[in-house]
């Protein structure tokens, strides 16, 4: 995205409204988010995702708020349109968008999609809506397995009732990461994010720490397997350069580190570290032409610097 200076609600949507004024329409605020949404039935917060989760399923409704300042919101939907469209990045993805348009929440320009996607051996109904809002990029995603009674269209409708909170609403996220030299803290609902410098824009030196939503127990004998295909499924689908078995806070895990598949420019960092329930991902990204200086090493810093706290 650009990588000006941050805008304000009047510039981006509607005026923000307290938590109080929504619980009373039979909204919710997600955990660590400014993004209210009012829960389907059968759908509870979940505040390790964040967002929201149907008990004994899979199925999701995810929010990922996450620091991207920009100049122009109309410019951020112009990029987020050309990335839904963008097919084969979806297929890499296991993506098939049946539906991509633009649309306005809560007052501000978005985008929407429906469809679906191939993940964990089974095909998921999708529903994915993006918008720019006070210097943040919003994407909130709706997983659903097969048989939920909520179907893609009727989930990208709950999506497109958000409203934006004029308070982010609390919430941990379980775990610590110790910071490497230079590496500096972002705001984001999911997970833990630092940037080099605080950097943002295209091929920014990055680090996220994310816990997985309901994946269920891998067993030892697939984790190389498992991490391998979430390594692939990165944003520019990298390819493995090393790899090695890790046991990071006491939980065993998978190692891996490789580059972009376009020109090799962009290198990757990910530890896949496995729960009782799940798994915690921890991602290092940066482009070459704008750090010239391998920051591998710190991200495997920051990745064995990684401690549960509850």
């Amino acid at each position: 995205m650009a990588t000006a200076t941050r805008t304000t609600a009047p510039e981006t949507g509607g005026p923000a409204t307290t938590r109080s004024e929504l619980e009373a329409k039979g909204y919710v605020v997600i955990p660590r988010s400014n993004v209210a949404l009012r829960p389907p039935k059968g759908f509870v917060v979940d505040g390790s995702i964040p967002g929201l989760a149907r008990k004994g399923s899979r199925s999701t409704f995810l929010v990922v708020q996450a620091e991207s300042p920009y100049n122009d919101p109309q410019d951020v939907v112009d990029e987020l349109m050309a990335g839904f469209n963008d097919e084969a990045t979806a297929a890499r993805q296991g993506l098939e968008f049946d539906s991509v348009t633009r649309l306005r929440v809560d007052g501000r320009p978005a985008v929407g999609a429906t469809g679906t996607q191939t993940a964990q051996g089974a095909e998921f109904n999708k529903a994915i809506l993006a918008f720019p809002s006070e210097g943040y990029l919003v994407t909130l995603t709706a997983t659903l397995e097969p048989d939920d009674p909520v179907s893609a269209g009727a989930a990208l409708a709950v999506l497109r009732q958000a409203r934006w909170a004029s308070k982010a609403a609390a919430g941990g996220t379980g775990f610590t990461i110790t910071p490497a030299n230079g590496y500096e803290k972002q705001t984001s609902s999911v997970g833990l994010v630092y940037t080099l410098n605080g950097d943002s824009g295209p091929g920014v030196a990055q680090f996220l720490a994310q816990e997985s939503m309901g994946a269920g127990a891998t067993p030892a004998s697939s984790r190389r397997d498992a991490a391998r295909a979430r390594f692939a499924a990165l944003p520019g689908s990298p390819e493995i350069t090393t790899e090695r078995e890790v046991d990071i806070a006491g939980l065993p895990g998978v190692e891996l580190t490789g580059a972009g598949r376009e020109d090799g420019r962009e290198r990757y960092y990910a530890a896949m570290l496995f729960t009782d329930d799940g798994y915690v991902l921890l991602v290092g990204t940066f482009g070459l032409d704008r750090y010239p200086a391998d920051q591998t090493r710190a991200f495997r810093s920051m990745a064995h610097s990684f401690e549960l706290t509850s």
